[in-house]
């Protein structure tokens, strides 16, 4: 152990041992990190407890509250705001689903004539050293011809076998698409559990 309880470490020169007011200066800067760390991960805590609290408050208490005084809009003028219910409908595919699942929420989708908002993705996987492949795949996907740098005769590479497509719905578009279908009386059971839509009222506070 060096003075002051300072470790310089397995590695640290012997001979020339750092100077004692410029360790203490690191070893108060790491106790600030330390001490901010921990207070950052108590803020975090808090702010997810705060965030479940406030989604409880949001769809459950108040819009029960306000059924009860048979209201959708009551104004406090002593705090200066107002709470309104509103009805509410959101969807969305989960990661976590099967992909039974997801596939069974795609082709209801393209079956109802609301296929344009599923978003396809084709991913191809290229070594490091195949950036001229990648370039002429911008222009041709499946079979690609292409003239390599230097070279004047073309070579011809299939890349079907490295092809990945992925298929997503964005969360957004799908409940945008669910409170239309509600609207016009036209969201089905089957459409409600396939694409995992949860309806109901909701507060706002403003």
């Amino acid at each position: 152990m060096t003075p002051d309880h300072l470790d310089y470490g397995a590695d640290a020169p012997s001979a020339q041992p750092a100077d004692p007011a410029k360790l203490a200066r690191v070893k108060d800067l790491a106790s600030e990190f330390h001490r901010l760390k921990g207070e950052v991960a108590d803020h975090e805590a808090a702010a997810k407890t705060a965030k479940s609290r406030r989604s409880e408050l949001e769809r459950r208490d108040l819009p029960a509250a306000m059924e009860e005084t048979g209201l959708d809009l009551a104004h406090f003028p002593d705090l200066d705001f107002t709470v309104e219910i509103k009805d509410f409908a959101e969807a969305g595919l989960r990661a976590s689903w099967p992909e039974t699942e997801k596939q069974r929420a795609y082709r209801l989708l393209e079956s109802s004539g609301n296929g344009d908002i599923i978003k396809r993705q084709i991913v191809i996987e290229l070594d490091r050293d195949e950036g001229e492949l990648a370039e002429a795949i911008l222009f041709m996907l499946r079979s690609v011809r292409f003239v390599p740098r230097g070279e004047t005769e073309a070579v011809e590479m299939r890349v079907d076998d490295r092809a990945e497509q992925k298929i997503a719905v964005n969360a957004n578009s799908l409940s945008k698409l669910v409170r239309e279908l509600l609207a016009e009386g036209k969201l089905t059971p089957e459409m409600r559990e396939a694409w995992g839509v949860w309806s109901g009222r909701k507060a706002s506070v403003k």
